[in-house]
């Protein structure tokens, strides 16, 4: 597909036109936001952290500028760490469970440490942050497999690069 048009790809003229149906759509839009989940939550704490209503939420103004940023380093950080051990521990649950309901899996803990995130409690707080980083590290490194094994040919580069687009 590198520098050619899908549509004029002699693989895509090849492929039975039924594989190209509303089903392939879904799993595009379902498996590739999942990429979302990391840009979605890096790049929305950066602003929150900078708002005063969620440094008075959670006693932020009443600390030294050291302790705060401290703190705000602590918070941006988690995400990370749990996305290490996250991607990590992708392999073995894959194994286990099977790639579908690993990334299931990985999107139902993604979600329960976005519901922790929404509470105005510091350690419950950084506890989100870790565990929707779990979420974030497997379905990163799930989603594009589960999307490559699962694409016809002459579309896996698009569909995969579509997941990788949702991370911004």
């Amino acid at each position: 597909m590198a520098g050619g048009s899908l549509f004029k790809s002699k693989d895509a003229k090849a492929d039975p036109k039924e594989i190209f149906n509303l089903r392939l759509l879904f799993l595009l839009c379902t498996i590739a936001w999942a990429g979302m989940f990391y840009g979605f939550d890096q790049g929305n704490i950066g602003g929150i952290m900078e708002l005063r209503s969620f440094e008075r939420s959670l006693g932020l103004e009443n600390d030294t500028q050291e302790a705060a940023d401290n703190k705000k380093g602590s918070i941006a950080a988690m995400l990370a760490a749990g996305g290490s051990l996250g991607a990590l521990l992708s392999a073995p649950s894959s194994d286990y469970l099977g790639r579908k309901w690993s990334l299931f899996s990985s999107c139902v803990v993604f979600v329960a440490g976005a519901i922790m995130q929404m509470f105005p409690n510091y350690e419950i707080l950084l506890a989100g942050r870790f565990i929707g980083g779990l979420g974030v590290g497997a379905s990163s490194m799930l989603a594009p497999q589960f999307l490559s094994e699962n694409a016809p040919r002459s579309v896996r580069g698009s569909m995969v690069g579509t997941n990788n687009l949702s991370l911004l």
